[in-house]
Order: structure tokens, then C-alpha cells, then sequence
């Protein structure tokens, strides 16, 4: 099933309408308290954006992730939502807090695979007694207090939410308490460019009531991380870093790489 299919079909044609979404947090609701959480992983080189690091070194990936990451948790607290970081490794809280701040609630996360620990972190928000509940990963760069604001509010109106990647997987997933389903993350290639589809899939199979978000690309090759540049204000503190990380790892071989 393509994505073509999927904006078609009866069951996701709430995606179709023309309100624009919201430029603040939505009312209060019915469904509950919303959260978002946020995975990420420890800032270690050499254990971070490793597929970006074939190009741009393990040195300056590192610098581009820890960037990445800061950059989303400002558009993150703008939103106003709880904030949820489940870090991974489990021993590294302390590295993590340190980095990130205080201020937030930090978990572990727990399973044996990411589908496993995507899963359990969406059941220890609900267990915590927040009704609505999204989860973003940390390379995409484009999210914004909007998007956010939009996944919170189609919860209302939902079972889930969904927001593609161009790279064929997601960036955001969101349910409410009583639509949450374990099996959209069991048996997932994570990584592969079927992800949405097969998610998409067994929300068909379930007759989940489904919200689309806008595409979006995620930065996990080179060729990411420049395309990133190109589509971003000249002013953007996020891409003038990335210039940065190219200008000094690859200084006058970078023409030749990007050919």
C-alpha cells in the first residue's frame, strides 16, 4: 500500500480537511491531560548519528546531534506540554540530565527493541495518568510548536496521530488512552522505508480512526544534512551549525564529497 493509498482511503480521511492548524495549545479536553515524549540517546561519540558520521566524522555528528536535540526541546517547552525524555542507555540519567536540564521528567527506556521501548513508554505516560500522549524522536529539525499543536488537538477527534518522514518512516506517533495499540510497534524494520506504510496497515487492520501530519524530513545521512541546509532561512541557528560542522570537518573536500 502506497501513501497515495493511504490519504485516500475512508478510514484517514479526517487528514482532508482545510481548518488550518492552531498557532496556541488547544483547550483542555475531555480525553485528558497531553504530554510529549522525547527519546534520545546519550551524547557519545561514535554512538550518535552514526550513518551521518561516515561523511561527517564522529566528532562533528556529535556536535550536530547535541544541536539537533536542544533546538527540538526549545520548540518543545514553547509548546507548553509536559515534556518526557526517555534516554537510552538506561545507566546514563545523570550524563543526560546534565545535558538537558532538570526540569524535565527523565525515564529510562525499557524493552529489548525500539518497538518494545516505544511501546512501554506511551504505557508509563498513560499509567501516569496523562490521556493523550505524543512521542518524537530527535532528527527532525522542521517540528514545530504547530504540528505539535495539531497532534494534540486531533487527539480529540482520533484514535491516533502520525506524522510522515520522507525517508518512508515517522516522526511522530500520538494515541489517547483509550486507543493506545502495542501492535503498531511489533515487527517493525526500524529504519526501512515501509515503517508508515506497515503502521498504517495495522491501524487499517484495528479500524483506527487515523490524523496525518505534514511530511517532513528527518537529517540520518549526509545528504540530509545538506538538503536541510538548503531549505533553511539563512538566519537559522540550527543549519548555521550545520554549515559549521561541514566548513570545519570537511573544509576544501567538501565540494567533492557532495558530487
Amino acid at each position: 500500500m502506497t501513501p497515495a493509498d493511504m490519504t485516500s482511503h475512508p478510514f484517514s480521511k479526517s487528514i482532508l480537511g482545510k481548518n488550518q492548524p492552531p498557532d496556541k495549545a488547544p483547550a483542555p479536553s475531555g480525553y485528558g491531560r497531553p504530554c510529549v515524549i522525547m527519546f534520545v540517546r546519550a551524547p557519545e561519540k561514535g554512538k550518535v548519528k552514526t550513518r551521518l558520521a561516515k561523511r561527517l566524522g564522529e566528532t562533528k555528528s556529535l556536535e550536530f546531534y547535541r544541536a539537533i536535540v536542544e533546538h527540538l526541546i526549545s520548540i518543545l517547552e514553547s509548546s507548553g506540554y509536559p515534556i518526557r525524555i526517555h534516554y537510552h542507555p538506561p545507566e546514563r540519567h545523570e550524563q543526560v540530565s546534565r545535558w538537558i536540564g532538570s526540569r524535565f521528567a527523565y525515564l529510562p527506556q525499557e524493552g529489548a527493541t525500539l518497538g518494545e521501548r516505544m511501546a512501554n513508554a506511551f504505557r508509563r505516560s498513560f499509567t501516569d495518568g496523562f490521556g493523550r500522549v505524543l512521542l518524537i524522536g530527535c532528527d527532525i529539525p522542521e517540528l514545530s510548536e504547530r504540528i505539535l499543536h495539531e497532534s494534540v488537538l486531533a487527539l480529540d477527534r482520533n484514535d491516533t496521530v502520525i506524522g510522515p518522514s520522507a525517508d518512508g518512516g515517522y516522526y511522530l506517533i500520538g494515541f489517547r488512552s483509550g486507543s493506545f495499540s502495542a501492535e503498531a510497534f511489533k515487527d517493525m524494520a526500524w529504519g526501512k522505508d515501509s515503517v508508515f506504510c506497515k503502521t498504517m496497515a495495522v491501524f487499517k487492520k484495528k479500524g483506527c480512526s487515523v490524523h496525518i501530519l505534514p511530511k517532513l524530513h528527518d537529517i540520518d545521512v549526509f545528504e540530509d544534512l545538506m538538503s536541510f541546509i538548503e531549505r533553511s532561512p539563512s538566519h537559522s541557528t540550527l543549519a548555521l551549525k550545520a554549515k559549521d560542522c561541514l566548513d570545519l570537518n570537511l573544509g576544501s573536500k567538501k565540494a567533492q564529497l557532495i558530487a
